[in-house]
């Protein structure tokens, strides 16, 4: 009973990072490998598997290399559902994304806009999970606690912050090291895969980045509780009351 819960998850497992890696894009075999960290025999066999499942479609090219697509519509797993979703959710973001990079915005604007899509998605995952919710509870319970805030979403929203605050693009003082050096973050490219949704790889950018003008912190914290007077002065309540404010504003 053991092995077959401990092979389940593997299973599991490795179909996140199949399909994380492929998200809404054609990959052939050799980026795969590179972007899932599976080995050849696993990785071959999960996708042969989710091929005869029709989840996974194999796109033949003349004097290529086949690549390999999600049949999104023939999902099976809903666990599989919401990582597909997840991935392609940060879409929303393209143009708050290319807004920071131009310095277009002002802190006021940004604030706005970028709530205004955080809060979309936040709704439209609570209708799917209502929605779901009606014929299979525990599935739509799963959407609600799961497909919103996921680690593929920070990235995102984390990229247009910074972007924001540092004036446009940036560079890391150094490549980041996960399994091998890795250059992050990507110019022009608001979510970078697989480093996206790897745990723990922000603490390793913070490390790298470079050096974050505190009078532009100071002007985008005044620029929040212009737009949100009351619900900030409960945050800096809260902040006070658990040891946080001197952190956040000296």
């Amino acid at each position: 009973m053991k092995k077959f819960q401990y092979q389940k998850e593997k299973r599991k497992e490795s179909e996140e990072k199949i399909v994380n890696a492929l998200g809404g894009e054609e990959r052939r075999f050799t980026e795969l490998l590179k972007m899932t960290g599976l080995s050849k025999p696993v990785l071959n066999k999960h996708l042969h598997r989710m091929q005869r499942e029709g989840q996974v479609k194999k796109i033949k090219q003349e004097k290529k290399r086949p690549s390999y697509k999600l049949v999104a519509g023939a999902l099976e797993h809903g666990y599989i559902k919401r990582i597909l979703f997840s991935v392609l959710s940060t879409q929303l973001f393209n143009d708050v994304f290319e807004a920071t990079g131009t310095r277009e915005w002002t802190d006021k604007e940004f604030i706005r806009r970028f709530n205004d899509k955080v809060g979309l998605l936040e709704l439209a995952v609570l209708y799917i999970g209502l929605s779901i919710g009606r014929k299979d509870p525990e599935e739509g319970g799963r959407w609600i606690e799961e497909a919103f805030g996921t680690l593929i979403q920070k990235y995102a929203w984390r990229r247009c912050f910074f972007r924001q605050i540092l004036g446009g693009e940036y560079e890391l003082k150094r490549p980041v090291l996960l399994e091998d050096p890795v250059t992050l973050e990507v110019k022009d490219k608001l979510v970078r895969l697989p480093e996206a949704f790897v745990p723990k790889v922000t603490a390793k950018i913070l490390l790298e980045m470079p050096e974050v003008p505190r009078d532009k912190l100071e002007g985008f914290r005044l620029s929040l509780e212009e737009a949100y007077p009351e619900d900030m002065k409960k945050l800096n309540h809260i902040l006070a009351l658990i040891g946080i404010s001197r952190e956040v504003t000296k």
